[in-house]
């Protein structure tokens, strides 16, 4: 509840939270090493309303999200290989999607996250927004895009592999790489040039646009790092625009000042029809006692109450030129 899904964890880690009063709504269980060639692991869940659910298997999910249910209780089995599943494995999970779906058969809402072959890479300017984050983000139609730059994508696939999983709705994905962000990079107020003095050739791909040179280079520090993963808020902004562009979303750095207009800062922008959200991983990872969620998909009305205003940044360019400037990672 509130966080989505977290890390994995092991070794009789705790998985969750505690003294939160947060709901259990999903789990995902997997093998790894000589237990995984030789055995699979079911488990399944008693969920609020549904009862028993379906046998999950091998990091497969089983339970609910954006439903508002709890878990109440969990029972798993492990089976040699070869060895037919305990019982059905044809519903371990349930979302709203899914159940929009099933209540609305003729004509169903379209799937959160499904690509579509013939439409260019970019954000969904069809649908109209309504303000409300949550319900918009989830209608958007991902249309991934990578950087050009091999190194960075690499990276970045590897990282959404570990993460990212079908089942997710649009939000879930965002929050994904959002905690990822928070839980794997730490802050550094010297940004950048602290670990990569040279930090303009973090990339060797001659970019048509400045600012797309400037996302991916001040991305590198985060999302391949030098044996640790740092950064201020200008590289965790361009992270954030690199792992949402490669889910499919539309966008922007963001740009402007906090602490009362004294400090420039950096964040990150996903369109939706015509509204921009707002995302600022750097803030509540430097400042623990923030909760991530305040900083996560909110508007700019939203965001100007927590002391983060778009204004024009000391290169003399406006919020505007971040977004303009754009050109969809194009090399020249």
């Amino acid at each position: 509840q509130t966080y989505g899904w977290m890390n994995w964890v092991t070794n009789d880690r705790v998985a969750g939270t505690s003294g939160q009063g947060k709901r259990l709504e999903a789990i995902r269980i997997k093998l790894t090493g000589e237990m995984a060639e030789q055995f699979d692991i079911y488990y399944r869940v008693h969920s609020q309303t549904y009862g028993w659910l379906d046998w999950a298997c091998n990091g497969g999910t089983a339970g609910t999200s954006g439903l508002g249910k709890r878990l109440e209780a969990i029972e798993i089995v492990l089976v040699r290989k070869g060895t037919v599943a305990p019982g059905s494995t044809e519903k371990p999970y349930i979302n709203k999607e899914m159940l929009d779906a099933q209540n609305n058969p003729v004509n169903p809402s379209p799937v959160p996250g499904e690509t579509t072959s013939d439409t260019p890479s970019g954000g969904d300017n069809s649908i109209i927004s309504t303000g409300n984050f949550s319900s918009d983000i989830n209608l958007v139609v991902l249309k991934p895009m990578n950087t050009n730059d091999p190194y960075i994508d690499d990276a970045v696939n590897s990282i959404l592999k570990e993460i990212i999983t079908p089942d997710m709705t649009n939000e879930q994905k965002l929050w994904a790489c959002y905690m990822w962000l928070i839980n794997n990079a730490s802050r550094t107020s010297k940004g950048d040039d602290t670990y990569y003095p040279t930090a303009w050739n973090n990339t060797k791909v001659n970019y048509k646009s400045f600012e797309d040179a400037r996302i991916v280079t001040f991305s590198h520090s985060i999302l391949i790092g030098n044996g640790k993963r740092y950064g201020s808020c200008i590289n965790y902004a361009s992270a954030f625009v690199v792992l949402a562009r490669a889910l499919g979303f539309e966008a922007y750095r963001g740009a402007g000042k906090t602490n009362g207009g004294n400090t420039e800062h950096y964040w990150t922008l996903v369109k939706v029809g015509d509204t921009y959200y707002n995302f600022d991983p750097e803030v509540p990872d430097t400042n623990k006692a923030l909760n991530p969620a305040n900083y996560f998909g909110k508007t700019k009305e939203e965001f100007e109450k927590l002391d983060i205003k778009a204004v024009p940044t000391s290169d003399g360019r406006t919020p505007q030129d971040y977004i303009d400037r754009f050109n969809n990672f194009t090399v020249k």
